[in-house]
């Protein structure tokens, strides 16, 4: 019997994380359509731009935040990502909203770094950097 968990505490989540045996199906915006047999670990609860400076191109996100209010708060200073986000959503018949953390998943990394979408492998566009005991990324164009 699976069961759905969700934070909206980056701290209760890492705790969560460190204490955790079993596998979990990690689900943030449902844009993906698997249906494993594991626990479900939504990360919808933990979304939002935590800091953002546009002089410096650099923007610190929650992994729940979703994919439209990232490029809406670049936008805003007349900026876009500097890569290309894959979203999958047509290709596999979901629903859902791209999330941050869903698009800069390590799946989607290729395989020379950590560069990141689907024409970075021809423009270097985007380095991550993952704290997994908080959960949180950084990302730099």
């Amino acid at each position: 019997m699976t069961q759905e968990i969700k934070f909206s505490d980056e701290q209760d989540l890492a705790d969560f994380i460190r204490r955790r045996e079993d596998p979990v199906h990690i689900v943030g915006g449902g844009t993906r359509g698997l249906d494993l047999n594991y626990d479900r670990l939504d990360t919808s609860a933990l979304c939002g731009v935590v800091e953002y400076e546009p002089g410096a191109l650099t923007m610190v996100a929650k992994a729940g935040t979703p994919l439209s209010e990232i490029e809406a708060t670049l936008a805003r200073e007349g900026q876009q990502l500097a890569f290309e986000p894959i979203v999958l959503n047509s290709v596999l018949g979901t629903k859902g909203a791209s999330t941050i953390g869903g698009v800069l998943h390590p799946t989607q990394v290729v395989h020379v770094g950590f560069r990141l979408g689907p024409r970075a492998i021809f423009y270097w566009a985007c380095d991550i950097s993952m704290d997994m005991a908080t959960s949180s990324k950084t990302v730099a164009a």
